[in-house]
């Protein structure tokens, strides 16, 4: 008997399995089961010792993840799998992307509805992470990791015009991408735009790489406009999706206004996704729920490269899009004021 068509579509179980997996992971890495794991396989009652938990709860917890693919168990031993050791032990990268996405998820999406009737989102990410000292934590070191690593290769696919001087970075974060800059460029000074709860951190993070005389922290408030002049370089790296069209292509414009003539404005941002994307298909859903968590949360969007070109060559850029190989859900966009004729 031929399959059920009904069966192809998607799975209200896997995804009730997925949601409650979510949380398993979350519990188990607070409880710091997959530190403790990276050293080898352990029998359930040193596990439950290591990490300070009842042997009996400790083992109810974990046996799903057996069958998620997460653990596995070795007679009454539970060993970590090299993916769970490599993504969740020891920092690693999901360690610090789930527990954030759980919190963000469950305290802003419970109004969904609500925002779908009215078509007003509440838009309140950012005091909730000023609210909540421990996921802005998470938000920002996620964040400066990100950008750490498309930083890394934007310098390497970026030629600065010639004599640079002044970098202007808008919403630049901790100063992942004028360090990045600054750092191969010694006459380059740079100018990091960011919410006054980032200006801190970004300023230890300038010390640290030896740069405080040449970069500069300061707070500033996105929403409004933006009056810097004579820049070589802007970089509007992950910014523009915090905002809605009309904000974000008078944000894009502006940073255009801020260059001399012939300097580059970097537009960098997560790319959408077309249906004949070749990314795998959790990598085209997780972009579909970011462009939704952006609307919910900020406001925002994910807008379509074709878009981004638009309102650059409307500021009178001539633009071109620079391939980012290891990157290849971002779109780098670099846009070079043309000189008045």
């Amino acid at each position: 008997m031929p399959p059920d068509p009904a069966d192809r579509g998607p799975s209200v179980l896997a995804d009730l399995v997925g949601l409650m997996t979510c949380h398993t992971v979350a519990a188990a890495l607070r409880l710091g089961v997959f530190d403790v794991l990276a050293g080898g396989p352990l029998p359930v009652a040193e596990l439950a010792a290591r990490t300070g938990t009842d042997p009996d709860a400790l083992d109810v917890l974990l046996a799903p993840l057996t069958h998620a693919g997460y653990l596995d168990r070795i007679g009454d031993a539970y060993a970590a799998t090299p993916v769970a050791v490599r993504d969740l032990a020891e920092d690693g990268h999901w360690a610090t992307v789930l527990p954030l996405w759980l919190a963000m998820v469950g305290a802003q999406w419970p109004d969904l509805d609500t925002a779908a009737r009215t078509g007003v989102p509440p838009a309140g990410f950012y005091p909730w992470l000023d609210r909540n000292p421990a996921e802005r934590e998470l938000f920002h070191t996620l964040q400066h990791r990100l950008a750490t690593g498309l930083a890394a290769e934007v310098v390497e696919v970026v030629d600065l015009p010639p004599g640079a001087r002044a970098l202007l970075d808008v919403g630049g974060g901790e100063g992942a991408f004028g360090i990045a800059f600054c750092a191969p460029h010694p006459a380059l000074t740079a100018t990091v735009l960011d919410r006054p709860s980032v200006v801190g951190a970004g300023r230890e993070r300038i010390t640290a790489a030896g740069l405080a005389d040449r970069m500069t922290m300061r707070a500033a408030d996105l929403a409004g406009e933006l009056h810097e002049r004579d820049q070589d370089v802007v970089l509007l790296c992950n910014v523009v999706h915090g905002f809605a069209a009309d904000r974000a292509r008078a944000l894009v414009a502006e940073c255009a206004r801020a260059l001399r003539p012939g300097g580059i404005l970097l537009v960098l941002e997560t790319a959408d996704r077309p249906g004949d994307d070749p990314a795998p298909g959790a990598e085209r859903a997780f972009t579909g729920f970011f462009d939704l968590h952006l609307w919910h949360s900020q406001g925002g969007r994910i807008h379509p490269v074709p878009t981004l070109v638009d309102w650059l060559t409307g500021a009178g850029c001539h633009v071109r899009r620079a391939p980012l190989p290891r990157h290849p859900g971002h779109a780098l966009l670099v846009a070079t004021r043309v000189p008045p004729s």
